[in-house]
């Protein structure tokens, strides 16, 4: 959420505004479709594979057009979310659980942006290395799932 975060912070704040809550709406979509029992094979590994892209995305300084951009957030809060669905505590209740992990999402996102607007301007390659970092992180996980 953090990386989204950083990866949308040099778009207009209208599209860094679109951008989160593309992935908060499909996160809290993917919450619910994973509480109700949709189970995807290998999702750990997709997940892990949506921390390489963001990370190459961020790295490369990827600046696709809103309309692959936005879709793009959306696939990967989608899968997100199915994870956090799928691991609903039990006794909990579902609309709040979704509720908590949807609004932490959107603090982390507004957070990254923050962040990627303080160092963007002065050190752009501060970005790329935070790329840099969180596709190695997610190149970890991806060895790690299969």
């Amino acid at each position: 959420m953090l990386a989204i975060g950083l990866w949308i912070s040099d778009r207009r704040r209208i599209d860094q505004l679109k951008g989160a809550l593309a992935f908060s709406l499909a996160l809290a979509l993917g919450g619910g479709l994973g509480i109700s029992g949709l189970t995807i094979p290998g999702i750990e590994t997709a997940v892990a594979g949506t921390l390489v892209a963001i990370g190459l995305a961020l790295a490369l300084a990827a600046r696709p057009p809103l309309s692959v951009g936005v879709p793009a957030v959306a696939l990967i809060g989608l899968l997100h979310g199915i994870v956090h669905g799928v691991e609903l505590p039990a006794g909990r209740g579902a609309p709040g659980y979704i509720a908590g992990f949807v609004l932490a999402s959107f603090f982390l996102q507004f957070l990254g942006m923050a962040a990627g607007r303080v160092v963007m301007h002065p050190t752009p390659r501060a970005l790329r290395l935070a790329g840099t970092a969180v596709g190695v992180l997610g190149l970890g996980l991806l060895i790690q799932a299969l």
